[in-house]
């Protein structure tokens, strides 16, 4: 079967096997909904054509190029994209299933709610690539390239990216839960909502970065920096935190219940209105920060510096230091009247 024959069955739902379709040319010539297995399109160059809904299963398009397709709601399910190119196209709400794109390049592409499953993107540039609402899970990305990529609300599940480049990527409100991010550098970029939960973080950068609203709930932050970093409304609970910059941070309204924090600075940082419940922290110093309405309620704050703080109906309910003294000082609140009587109601 060649060329001409397969573009006779569009639009017809008759599946194409074992075709042999290398090198062919596709110019304005489109392929919608139709079902190819196992077809050979290694080297074929489709320009300004239409893949919309259709399903390829085990076909090769190694060293292919792609210019101005529509791919959207197109299925690839143990496809070879090696060495590929897509320029300008449009994958949106695309499902590529156990497929590999092993060095491929992107340019101006765009997927919106694309779903990648059990791919392989290593060595890939994907530099500039909008990436929306996309589902990505069980993926490789060793060196893939997303400089000046957009991933907003993107999910990214238990995925490693020691090794993938962000850039100057836009990575707003994304699901980064579990994923391994050691030795990034983030610094300066737009990570406003997104989820670190249960992330491993060590050798991170995220200094200057703008991430009000972000999750760090049960994740582990080694060698870690947020200084300067603006950081309203974030949750660090049940974290496990050590050696870890906060200098001049802006954290207000910020949750650290249940937090294990050692060996870490929070000078100079605003954490007014944030709450330390049951936190503990040790060798830590807190001097010169922001603690108005704080509450360290049951906290453990054990050989920390707590210099020139600010506090203003601070609480320290139970909550255990090396010294009293703080609780002392004028600002703070060494009992909490209705913690008290809820403690003497469940004696």
């Amino acid at each position: 079967m060649n060329k001409a024959e397969v573009l006779k069955r569009a639009h017809t739902l008759e599946r194409i096997s074992g075709v042999d379709l290398r090198g062919a040319v596709f110019q304005n010539e489109d392929l919608p909904g139709m079902i190819f297995d196992g077809v050979d399109f290694s080297a074929a160059r489709f320009h300004a054509c239409s893949l919309r809904e259709s399903v390829f299963t085990d076909c090769n398009f190694t060293e292919s190029v792609f210019e101005q397709v529509d791919i959207s709601h197109a299925k690839f399910v143990g496809c070879q994209f090696r060495q590929a190119v897509l320029e300008g196209c449009v994958l949106s709400e695309a499902t590529f299933d156990e497929s590999v794109f092993q060095r491929a390049a992107f340019r101006d592409c765009r997927a919106e709610q694309a779903d990648l499953i059990d791919c392989d993107f290593s060595g890939a540039a994907l530099r500039g690539i909008a990436l929306l609402e996309c589902n990505v899970f069980s993926t490789r990305f060793e060196g893939a390239d997303f400089t000046d990529a957009d991933l907003s609300k993107s999910t990214l599940h238990e995925l490693d990216l020691q090794e993938t480049i962000f850039t100057r990527a836009v990575m707003r409100q994304m699901a980064l839960s579990g994923c391994t991010l050691s030795n990034q550098t983030f610094a300066g970029q737009d990570l406003s909502e997104t989820q670190f939960n249960e992330a491993e973080l060590s050798g991170v950068d995220f200094s200057g970065c703008r991430m009000t609203m972000c999750n760090f709930s049960d994740a582990e932050l080694v060698d870690v920096d947020f200084s300067g970093a603006q950081m309203r409304n974030t949750l660090f609970v049940g974290a496990t935190i050590q050696k870890t910059r906060f200098v001049g941070a802006t954290l207000p309204q910020s949750l650290w219940n249940n937090v294990l924090a050692t060996d870490s600075d929070f000078a100079g940082a605003e954490l007014s209105m944030s709450v330390f419940n049951r936190g503990s922290f040790q060798r830590c110093n807190f001097t010169g920060c922001d603690l108005q309405f704080a509450d360290f309620s049951y906290a453990g704050l054990l050989d920390c510096r707590l210099d020139d703080v600010a506090l203003n109906r601070t609480r320290f309910h139970r909550a255990v230091l090396d010294s009293e003294d703080i609780k002392r000082r004028p600002g703070a609140v060494e009992r909490d009247d209705e913690l008290f009587e809820a403690e003497l109601r469940s004696a």
